[in-house]
């Protein structure tokens, strides 16, 4: 409404109504529970022997001067309980096939070279954010 257009139309009112019925309903949502994450399997080829490197660059293995092949990608996601408060001191882990399709596993070897300069595994534990990152490949096909 304009100082020009002293009624009030139908379209303001309804907008009005909405806009307040948004923010009416806001913190409901914000209180409500949340979903867990449902339990899964270990995936494929969870390593069967861990990487004397272990931290959250994927892409760079302590002893090694040269990077990992494959595309980079930064994960970062935060950890929450079912209200919606960050978890501090989570343990965040993430294993994948390198961009050859390669796992860290005694079975994986089998079918062909690994990347040795991508770690493969990797851990971080959350702050009092929840908050957890990753410097890694972006996912390849495997068999």
């Amino acid at each position: 409404m304009t100082k020009s257009d002293p009624f009030v139309t139908r379209r303001g009112i309804l907008f009005g109504a909405a806009a307040a019925g948004g923010l009416m309903a806001a913190p409901r949502v914000a209180r409500a529970a949340l979903a867990l994450t449902p339990p899964q399997t270990l995936g494929p080829f969870y390593p069967d022997r861990l990487p004397l490197d272990r931290d959250n660059d994927l892409l760079q293995v302590a002893d090694r001067a040269a990077p990992a092949q494959g595309i980079p990608l930064h994960l970062a996601g935060r950890v929450l309980d079912r209200r919606g408060m960050p978890v501090d001191g989570a343990r965040v882990e993430i294993w994948q096939a390198d961009a050859l399709g390669r796992y860290i596993h005694s079975r994986d070897a089998e079918r062909g070279e690994r990347d040795e300069n991508f770690q493969g595994y990797g851990t971080f534990v959350t702050g009092t954010d929840g908050g957890y990152r990753f410097r890694t490949i972006r996912p390849v096909a495997y068999e």
